[in-house]
């Protein structure tokens, strides 16, 4: 008698779906602190971040750590965006004044 046996395999190849929220706001987030000097990518990585984190839990899908670094990289690209704006502004009116 002949049995067709295949090997275990250890693990699924969808042992969850991912949050595609979570991971737009990761690469944006990133793309936000390369190339955004002012912080608008970066509000927008923020608010997916938020988006993600909240619909992780609810789905059943993983990408909470991929939200969670979005998060911090748009509140650090925002808050990067508002030192230059206050910067450039001071630097602009300090040379048209003299």
């Amino acid at each position: 008698m002949v049995t067709n046996t295949q090997p275990e395999r250890y693990g699924t190849a969808d042992a969850g779906r991912r949050n595609g929220v979570a991971i737009s706001a990761l690469v944006i987030g990133i793309v936000g602190l390369v190339i955004s000097f002012w912080g608008v990518l970066s509000l927008v990585a923020l608010v997916l971040g938020v988006v993600g984190l909240r619909r992780s839990p609810a789905k059943g899908e993983r990408g909470h750590g991929q939200a969670i670094a979005g998060i911090v990289l748009g509140v650090i690209g925002v808050v990067w965006g508002i030192l230059a704006l206050v910067f450039g502004l001071q630097h602009y009116f300090f040379f048209v004044d003299h």
